[in-house]
């Protein structure tokens, strides 16, 4: 049977669940179909239960609510004197008593702690990993792969190795392509009057780009791969697309203009023009030259519909009058309003479709990146998964697949269902099905209203339509539709009351019954007496609406601190982290101006960023200038260098405590006491950087060196979380700090650590943050939020069109959503994606409404034309309109009536007072008491890069004859890319070997460098690689110590080994040395490895098979 809880907000989802599971845990089904407890000594009942939950943070909440609630029951929780709220109902479905019950909870406890691994409660992606990992271990094939949780972050690098390609090699046809799209692509903004440069790493425009593919590289695009890319790769099918589009668009707008410039001659001839409607007049002169840019993407005017429906329109009412009406005339106008809609109708969808061509043309290469990236790195990424186990499963009803996992899972239990995808239940299905036919019992939960993930590719209508599937008729139990089903034990009566009639009336006015079908709850015995208060006020948006929902905001926050609500209790919802941003700002300028506002601290997602810790913004400077070091050795750049070492430098002063001034003044004093001391001499740190110290140990000693203890013991939590992502990025296969910032300043610095709760901190959040989340007042200042961004795209299947052959129009494209669509052949397909945005808007309002329990106060931004006007067609409504229509449409509800007041207010109930509670009581799990997090102890490195130098002291041993060879191996072990040639020569100025040295030697040496670094057959060793070691020592598994040169991780994915030699060449005399260092890296897991010989006297390469 297949249990089916449709779990409103505050329900009950955690609790039914954690009842479940427990049920299912103690015991089993008997001959009879009725429970029973399972008999001591048996298999434990964890190992045949598998619970797949949404989130990281939901799988070990709920991991701590079942070991806590078992231990309750056995008597095993510490100093706990309450019953278990689940004993009742257990012992009624055991048909047991209170003793019997804790004797089989504590096996049950004893049996999931000693066998912990089997405890199993993870989330979907993380448990089809496992399966994964299964099959290709089955399949006798390598499960060491590495999963890339962000699809945006490989994109991007595809779209810059794309970029790169165009700079290196001979032109080829595949090149030649790709220049095409990007030169049509740059033309088309530039058109637009838009930023146009997409080799801009920092600029819009490819960033606009790599959003685009991200966007589009969603379960529609995966489902339908094979048919975009077979039509994608046979280039003259798009490319005859592309030019017929546009050539069509030209014509139409040619011919339709030419056509009203004929009726409107046909007019001015007959010296009649006094005699038409005015607005004829105009449409044909608008139209004769430029009506098609004034009108095309908009609505027409209501004049040309009503003179094809009546010619007489086109007259003014005297003439028809006066019978001066002409048939000739009216044929000829007629002709040029018909030739309107067709070019409107037309060139509307072709003007949709025009818009992403380019980047259409684009995606088959970096598509063909993206897969090289995987086969490159042995990397799978995370939504990759959901599709490669549909291919594995294919249509069978019991996939072999699954076969092992069948035999050790009974029970199924799925929470957050709603937010389960197309693809991820596709490969969940054969499992209950397998399931069912063995009688057992699955639990899914979920809550069409609460789906707010449909940009992670959610369906809802899953969750709607499961109990209809063909091979779960009849064997499916329904609970929560009704209002005796539903109950929320989260809100007091009022909040409550003021959902249910919101809500009631929003799904009315937009047609979702069916989904808000249960929708109203009734009020828990709890809150039956607890009444709470809303508030809903309307500002006019030409009045400076931001800062009169700001000032509600504060004022009622005042009011509710000095009711007794602490910080803690209160959270401020925003739809946008930028929002949240506004609302900081404002708190923080008014604890300054008013001193006697009430005491705060604010936690956010700001707050919790790893790059918002003092600590972190410290350690990310001294990288940045270590990384100048390393780049900026020209002395004619070297203001780039003294400007990072002075952001450093006023960096640390500010973070150790010092005021903004004072910290710029030491930063500028440090400058000249620098300047006064130059004398080529690098920190060891830098000379670290330069010689490729690993970047870990780098970074313990910046830490050890540069963080003071004040900071290491308050951001310690920060460190150690930098520490972790810092690990888990070298262990990727980059270790170098250029590669390091990039990734930093790309995805690093918007990662954060785990908040806790704390009382004395608002808690400023986004409405996604908070699904699950209650707060005693809930504050939603913006509350015109929207969805649907400008620029959003779907998948579209393109129908025939007009005037293109119907074997050259792609499958599907990628469209711009807009209420253009509503008037093409795409009209469907857009009222479907428009009524998806609408129900998630009011989804999205309907998570933030009910996290409140005592008191909800929400301001919205409300424009005259929402007051006034009707929806245009095709318009999707905006937030502001859902909520002011929604309580226009409450006015008579049986729950509670809704009216704004004269001042566009809506209040329920009265403002409340803080209720004492009971103090939570610690777990075993979650205890009442926390240990403060030690200091970050960071290990002294300061001799770390002592093994990585060259040892140059045995030049001054040399013989005379071989000393220049030395030196010019010595000098190149110093260069890590091309523009550290200067630097080198100035280090080597600065050491033992250049006693002997002239200016001449000087010269002569930096020639043949820049020679040797500068040839085409050696630039992808200095520039342009992913990272590289200098002057190694390897020591290998048998004992031997290895000295490798140079080795080179390539842009194209190979290792490239790089050994220097001077004197006569005698490539069999080297090859051994250089095959060993081949053989060694093959060993240890790198499959494409090259080996060099690298003359320098000659110039000379020789490659090493």
């Amino acid at each position: 049977m297949i249990n089916i809880y449709k779990a409103s907000a505050g329900s009950g989802k955690t609790f039914t669940l954690a009842r479940e599971y427990i049920k299912l845990i103690l015991g089993h089904k008997d001959e009879e179909g009725r429970y029973v407890l399972n008999r001591p000594g048996s298999r434990p009942g964890h190992k045949a239960v598998l619970a797949m939950t949404f989130t990281n943070k939901a799988t070990e909440e709920m991991k701590s609510r079942i070991i806590h609630e078992l231990a309750v029951l056995a008597g095993c929780e510490k100093d706990w004197d309450e019953p278990s709220p689940y004993e009742k109902d257990l012992c009624a479905t055991f048909g047991c008593d209170a003793a019997r019950l804790a004797v089989a909870a504590k096996d049950a406890l004893l049996g999931l702690l000693y066998d912990f691994s089997r405890f199993s409660i993870s989330t979907i992606d993380s448990f089809f990993q496992t399966v994964l990992r299964s099959f290709a271990h089955e399949a006798e094939v390598s499960s060491n792969y590495a999963l890339e949780l962000d699809d945006e972050e490989v994109i991007t690098m595809s779209v810059d190795r794309l970029l790169q390609s165009l700079n290196h090699g001979r032109p080829t046809k595949q090149s030649h392509e790709i220049e095409t799209w990007i030169t049509g692509y740059m033309k088309s903004l530039i058109e637009d009057g838009s930023q146009f440069t997409l080799f801009n790493r920092n600029g819009n425009v490819q960033s606009d780009l790599i959003k685009f593919i991200a966007k589009i590289h969603n379960d529609t695009f995966k489902d339908n791969e094979k048919r975009v890319m077979d039509y994608l790769n046979d280039d003259s099918k798009f490319h005859s697309f592309c030019d017929t589009v546009f050539t069509r668009m030209r014509r139409i707008k040619a011919d339709t203009a030419a056509i009203c410039a004929r009726g409107k001659k046909t007019i001015e001839d007959s010296k009649k023009n006094k005699l038409f409607n005015k607005n004829v007049i105009n449409i044909l002169e608008d139209w004769s030259s430029k009506g098609w840019k004034k009108y095309t993407n908009s609505i027409l005017p209501k004049t040309i519909g009503n003179v094809l429906d009546d010619p007489q329109q086109m007259w003014t009412a005297d003439t028809c009058k006066k019978g001066q009406t002409d048939s000739m005339l009216e044929a000829a106008v007629s002709e040029a309003m018909r030739s309107i809609v067709n070019c409107h109708n037309s060139v509307t969808i072709l003007n949709v479709i025009k818009e992403n061509l380019y980047q259409l043309g684009l995606l088959s290469s970096i598509m063909e990146l993206v897969d090289h990236f995987r086969r490159e790195n042995v990397t799978l990424l995370l939504s990759d998964t959901n599709s490669l186990l549909a291919k594995i499963i294919g249509d069978e009803d019991s996939p072999f697949l699954y076969e092992k996992l069948g035999v050790r899972f009974q029970h199924y239990l799925i929470d957050e269902f709603q937010d389960t995808s197309l693809s991820q239940w596709a490969n969940m299905r054969p499992l209950l099905r397998e399931s069912l036919a063995y009688d057992y019992d699955n639990l899914v939960i979920g809550d069409e209203k609460q789906c707010i993930y449909r940009f992670r590719n959610s369906d809802p209508s899953l969750l709607h339509n499961l109990h209809a599937e063909p091979w779960a008729e009849g064997r499916t139990i329904v609970r929560g539709d009704s209002v005796s089903e539903n109950t929320n034990w989260r809100s007091s009566a009022d909040v409550v009351r003021f959902n249910n009639s919101l809500f009631t009336s929003i799904a009315r006015q937009w047609g979702f019954e069916d989904v808000y079908s249960n929708v109203e709850q009734q009020v828990s015995s709890k809150h039956v007496d607890h009444r709470g208060y809303v508030l809903l006020s309307c500002f006019d948006a030409s009045k400076e609406p931001e800062e009169e929902a700001l000032g509600q905001m504060a004022r009622e926050m005042r009011r509710q601190l000095e009711s007794g609500y602490a910080p803690g209790d209160i959270a401020i919802l925003v739809r946008q982290v930028r929002d949240g941003e506004k609302v900081i700002r404002y708190l923080e300028e008014l604890r300054k101006a008013d001193p006697t506002y009430p005491k705060f601290d604010i936690i956010s997602d700001k707050s919790l960023l790893i790059s918002h810790s003092d600590a972190v913004t410290n350690v990310i400077s001294r990288l940045r200038m270590l990384s100048s070091v390393d780049v900026t050795t020209d002395p004619r750049r070297k203001s780039t260098r003294e400007v990072a070492r002075i952001i450093n430098d006023y960096e640390t002063a500010f973070t150790s405590g010092m005021s903004p001034d004072k910290a710029l003044q030491q930063a500028i004093d440090m400058m000249s006491k620098r300047a006064a001391e130059e004398d080529g001499q690098n920190t060891n740190l830098e000379d670290a950087s330069l010689h490729g110290v690993d970047l870990i140990s780098l970074v313990e000693s910046v830490i050890n060196t540069h963080v003071d203890q004040r900071l290491r013991e308050s951001d310690s939590v920060y460190i150690a979380a930098f520490m972790d992502l810092l690990t888990k990025f070298v262990s990727q296969g980059k270790a170098d700090i250029r590669s390091f910032l990039q990734w930093w300043d790309d995805t690093g610095s918007n990662m954060s650590i785990a908040g806790g709760s704390d009382s004395r901190a608002l808690n400023i959040l986004t409405v996604h943050k908070s699904k699950g989340l209650e707060f005693h007042c809930v504050h939603i200042p913006f509350g015109e939020f929207t969805t649907s961004g400008r620029g959003d795209t779907a998948w579209f299947e393109l129908p025939a069109i007009e005037g293109i052959p119907e074997d050259i129009i792609p499958p599907m494209m990628p469209l711009t959503i807009s209420k253009a669509l509503s008037s093409t052949p795409l009209a469907e397909q857009y009222e479907e994606i428009k009524r998806e945005r609408v129900l998630d808007q009011s989804n999205l309002l309907y998570v933030a409404f009910t996290r409140a329990v005592d008191e909800l106060i929400v301001g919205v931004k409300l424009s005259k034309s929402v007051r006034t006007e009707a929806l245009a067609t095709g318009e999707i409504p905006s937030v502001a309109r859902t909520i002011y229509e929604g309580v226009k449409g409450a006015g008579t509800s049986p729950q509670l009536p809704l009216a704004f007041d004269a001042d566009m207010r809506l209040t329920v109930g009265e403002p409340t007072v803080k209720k004492a509670e009971k103090k939570a009581k610690g777990t075993a799990m979650r205890p009442s008491t926390s240990v403060r997090m030690p200091a970050y102890e960071a290990t002294s490195t300061d001799s770390v890069w002592e093994n990585t130098n060259v040892d140059t002291d045995r030049l001054n041993r040399i013989q005379v004859a071989r000393e220049r060879g030395l030196i010019l191996h010595a000098l190149m072990s110093r260069i890590r890319h091309r523009n550290d040639i200067d630097r080198a020569v100035i280090l080597l100025k600065a050491s033992p070997d250049s006693r002997t040295l002239t200016e001449d030697d000087y010269v002569a040496l930096r020639e043949v460098v820049e020679t040797r670094v500068n040839d085409p057959k050696a630039t992808e060793w200095f520039d342009g690689y992913k990272k590289a070691y200098l002057e190694r020592e390897i020591l290998t598994a048998d004992g031997r110590l290895l000295r490798v040169d140079r080795v080179v991780w390539t842009a194209s994915g190979e290792l490239h080994v790089i050994d220097y030699k001077t004197g006569s060449q005698d490539p069999r005399r080297y090859t051994k040395q250089i095959k060993d260092y081949m053989q060694f890296f093959r060993s240890i897991g790198y499959p494409q490895v090259q080996g060099y010989l690298y003359y320098l006297d000659s110039g000379e390469i020789i490659e090493v098979s």
